[in-house]
């Protein structure tokens, strides 16, 4: 409770108190402004009553329009805090009134019923900012957005569905293509399933972004759009793959000590198979040990997908020493460092160094308990059960079960760990399973398609190889397609 307490303080602090407002009797801006001051001795649901009571108080008197706007605003903070949900709504709906140009009841009722799970007003105030404050809601971060959107989603998926849309029309991206163009999938996948072509079409061709575009020539869901975005892509997709470069070495131009900026040019490069300048981007990034303790997660992330590249010119060692750089910092204090622990893992255990990966899952074992997702220690169970198998470990059996016990958390990665265990057979049929489930092919096509130099990283674990049988490819085939050839990157990249 007090964390959550504290939270609403926060949201509750940085714009309701005006500087100067003249305000007519009986409410003044200075017995808001109190009530604000107190919400930091807030410990407990008594103290939140309390704070309800004089916020009540302060409404039955009048005042202002503005004012008893900030009151209504307040009184959503606590009563979502206090899980009266309806009225917090009802609260907020009138703060939204009282003040038509301001987005702060809206981000506030945004922010807090997220924390509180009040998915009602996380629809809401979503679906208001939106339509009234478009570019706040673009600037709304991804780690707030998806996970609001998914919790609509579990109460009401066509809700969830209509906020994708508008999200994507607003271009939605954090400023980033491969947000955005992600978002924009997403909504033609939407609008798709409505029957609504020309609104698809018109969202596909914002779409220029290589993983959200390869995604959208390979999924059948999407065929009806092939000739239209072949024609619009052209060979090796380098018009809009140059378009995407560009527009990320103006970004980091723009902004030299951004790591986000450095992140997507680093990614944009990759997808152009220009791994050279890919390297260079990431080279003299975090070199020293002062510069890694104080990495931001974005910085990990052009850290790890800096040895990812290394991987893919064939550098291991410097790949290796790259992953390892990042141990030094305290996972207590950079939760997503999990990520980066378990990809080292993975690239040990692709590689076969045995000894050395059976050490790391250990650790990444444990810490996964307390970092990691399902998905995480899923790709954990896949590592331990393969290197148990390779080394005929005697614990080797039960390993392999608990792993496919768990297939629901990772159920792409598991048909690839079943290819490590010489499972090719079940492999297959568990393959067909996934791609004859609407919802979990998706899960599975991906790992089925061939490697190239874009992809995130060099694939070890031959799920490519089951399309070589015909059971997998006639399944493949009626959801999905390979990328044709004259869409694939050539060998060097596309040309600047």
């Amino acid at each position: 409770m007090r964390k959550h307490l504290a939270y609403a303080v926060a949201a509750g602090l940085t714009c309701v108190v005006p500087a100067a407002l003249t305000a007519a009797r009986p409410i003044e801006a200075s017995e808001v402004g109190a009530v604000v001051d107190d919400f930091r001795k807030f410990r407990s649901t008594a103290d939140a009553k309390k704070a309800l009571k004089r916020l009540d108080a302060l409404r039955k008197r009048g005042g202002t329009p503005d004012l008893i706007a900030r009151v209504e605003a307040l009184r959503g903070i606590v009563l979502t805090v206090l899980q009266h949900f309806p009225d917090a709504d009802s609260a907020f709906a009138v703060a939204a009134l009282g003040q038509p140009a301001e987005s702060f009841s809206l981000v506030s009722q945004f922010d807090i019923s997220s924390t509180f799970g009040n998915v009602g007003g996380v629809r809401r105030a979503l679906g208001r900012l939106i339509d009234a404050f478009p570019d706040i809601a673009r600037a709304l971060p991804g780690e707030k957005l998806y996970p609001a959107i998914r919790a609509v989603r579990e109460v009401d998926g066509e809700a969830a569905d209509t906020l994708i849309v508008k999200l994507a029309e607003i271009g939605w991206g954090e400023d980033r293509i491969s947000s955005r163009d992600a978002m924009a999938l997403s909504a033609v996948k939407v609008e798709l399933k409505r029957k609504n072509p020309d609104t698809a079409v018109q969202l596909s061709r914002r779409i220029i972004d290589r993983a959200s575009l390869v995604e959208l020539l390979t999924y059948r869901r999407y065929e009806s759009l092939w000739p239209s975005t072949e024609a619009r892509v052209g060979d090796r997709m380098e018009q809009p793959t140059r378009e995407v470069v560009l527009n990320a070495e103006q970004r980091l131009k723009e902004q030299p000590d951004s790591d986000g900026a450095r992140h997507e040019l680093l990614i944009a490069y990759r997808h152009a198979g220009r791994l050279p300048d890919a390297e260079r981007v990431g080279a003299d990034f975090a070199k020293t040990g002062e510069a890694i303790d104080v990495l931001t997660e974005e910085g990990g992330w052009v850290v790890n997908d800096h040895a990812m590249v290394l991987l893919r010119l064939g550098r291991d060692a410097d790949s290796d020493a790259r992953f390892t750089s990042l141990r030094r910092i305290p996972i207590a204090q950079a939760p997503w460092l999990i990520n980066m622990i378990i990809n080292r893992a993975e690239f040990l255990t692709r590689t076969k160094r045995n000894a050395e990966a059976w050490a790391l899952i250990g650790e990444a074992e444990e810490l996964s308990k307390t970092y990691g997702s399902p998905y995480g220690r899923q790709l954990v169970r896949r590592m331990k059960a393969c290197v148990a198998y390779r080394d005929k470990r005697a614990e080797a059996p039960e390993l392999a079960q608990a792993f496919v016990d768990n297939a629901k958390d990772a159920q792409g990665a598991t048909v690839e760990g079943l290819m490590c265990l010489d499972r090719a057979d079940q492999a297959a049929r568990d393959a067909i399973a996934l791609l004859g489930d609407e919802d979990k092919r998706d899960s599975i096509i991906d790992s089925l398609l061939p490697d190239d130099d874009t992809r995130a990283d060099p694939s070890g674990w031959g799920a490519a190889q089951l399309l070589e049988r015909a059971d997998v490819r006639t399944a493949f085939d009626k959801v999905a397609r390979v990328l044709p050839a004259r869409f694939v990157v050539p060998k060097g990249g596309v040309s600047p």
